[in-house]
């Protein structure tokens, strides 16, 4: 079994929650100047703020998961506990048409963690863990993920492999949740579930086989400046004898004055199959960015 493939089916809930990347269009509703909030106590509108050149963005990325493995071929279920950390730095190379082209990116730590139940803990790098790229997107959006070594080099299957994962949904358009936050006027304690288009949209930013679901969010307030948001979602990704499906909820932070992402926490029901093999099992997922040069 490639159990790769079912971290990158959470690591992609992950990544569409934080919102990765630094800023987009300014697309969305209008009325109110971009990063600020309605005067209202209990409404909100965000509007996002394109990225200048040369923001930076640091991340750190958790993301675990405990599965049951039920294997016809073998006698007894497997326990087994996946684990990915990244903690990268992302530099805004290009801007076209207000949101993000092409990146510099650099893994300060990239690994990755497999332990098999009453076993050792078996933990590895990841192909990218100290390296630095150039990424962008050719095409527009939904167009494709490229990559080089920073300094113009080749990169490895495996290295464009994550790279693309990591990307994938985040280049050539507004980033993850951002599509359906910024630009819509939110009452405080009130959810809202996204129509079908909607659920499109931020399926088209998870990467090629996924479906949404469902889609709830609710603002819940907003502290010092920093909105916080329940999300919960149900994803499905792939098809057939290779399909994940993921029940999440989580709360997603964000920095009103300034449109950018803070923290996301999340947990999710997993359940599927992979290979052959029926799948079950738990995620949590934790990001904190944060922005070393200030706005």
């Amino acid at each position: 079994m490639r159990t790769a493939a079912i971290v990158g089916t959470s690591a992609a809930v992950l990544g569409l929650l934080a919102c990765k990347g630094d800023g987009g269009s300014g697309g969305g509703g209008g009325g109110t100047a971009a990063g600020t909030a309605t005067p209202a106590t209990d409404a909100l509108l965000i509007r996002w703020k394109a990225p200048a050149v040369g923001s930076v963005q640091d991340s750190v990325d958790d993301l675990v998961q405990h599965l049951t493995i039920h294997d016809p071929t073998a006698p007894d279920p497997l326990e087994l506990t996946l684990g990915r950390h990244l903690d990268k730095r992302t530099k805004v190379v290009e801007i076209t048409g207000g949101v993000r082209t092409k990146v510099e990116v650099t893994y300060r730590d990239a690994s990755e963690s497999q332990q098999v139940a009453s076993g050792d803990d078996a933990s590895r790098p990841l192909a990218v863990a100290g390296k630095s790229y150039l990424v962008w997107i050719e095409g527009g959006e939904g167009g494709t993920i490229r990559a080089t070594a920073v300094d113009g080099g080749d990169v490895g299957d495996a290295e464009r492999e994550l790279l693309v994962e990591d990307h994938e949904g985040e280049l050539g358009r507004m980033p993850g949740m951002a599509q359906v936050i910024v630009g819509r006027p939110w009452t405080q304690g009130q959810a809202v579930a996204l129509a079908d288009d909607e659920r499109r949209e931020v399926a088209a930013a998870m990467g090629p086989g996924t479906t949404v679901d469902g889609i709830s969010i609710t603002w819940t307030g907003t502290e010092a400046g920093v909105a916080s948001f329940a999300v919960d979602m149900q994803v499905v990704r792939g098809d057939g004898a290779d399909q994940m499906k993921t029940s999440s909820h989580a709360v997603v932070r964000l920095d009103v004055g300034h449109a950018r992402p803070v923290e996301v926490t999340a947990h999710a029901q997993i359940s599927g199959q992979r290979s052959g093999a029926t799948v079950e099992g738990t995620m949590e997922a934790h990001t904190v960015n944060t922005y070393p040069e200030g706005p």
